[in-house]
């Protein structure tokens, strides 16, 4: 798995949402990011193609803005993006809830996060063989 963080001079509140996410394993790639999109400014498609990934599960706190870029991002990368519904917010309940559909008409799956992890077991499955 790797986790793109945003590089900000900004620091969250103690207890914000910030402070809830997984941390990353330790083999895991950190990429620190400076624009919405994960994969603008940042070796991630590499990261990605080398490993021979092909689908992008995307989750975030801003779906009209990080989670939307790199969500157009991944599909013109060439990866599958899947954006598991309740796994992104946004501030904005009705930007939320357009950026979603906008996401699932044109560019990734939007899909319960139930779905996505039945999909992350099945991979694991398939691995496993």
């Amino acid at each position: 798995m790797t986790k793109c963080q945003h590089s900000s001079p900004y620091r969250p509140e103690p207890g914000g949402p910030r402070s809830t996410l997984a941390s990353p394993e330790e083999t895991e790639p950190v990429l620190n990011k400076l624009f919405a999109s994960g994969f603008f400014g940042t070796g991630l498609s590499s990261l990605l193609t080398a490993a021979g990934i092909d689908t992008l599960i995307i989750t975030g706190a801003s779906t009209s803005g990080c989670v939307r870029a790199t969500a157009v991002d991944a599909l013109q990368y060439g990866f599958r993006p899947v954006v598991p519904s309740e796994a992104v917010g946004d501030r904005n309940p009705d930007a939320h809830k357009a950026n979603l559909y906008d996401i699932d008409a044109k560019y990734g799956d939007v899909v319960p996060v139930r779905e996505t992890l039945d999909y992350l077991e099945e991979v694991a499955a398939a691995h496993a063989r």
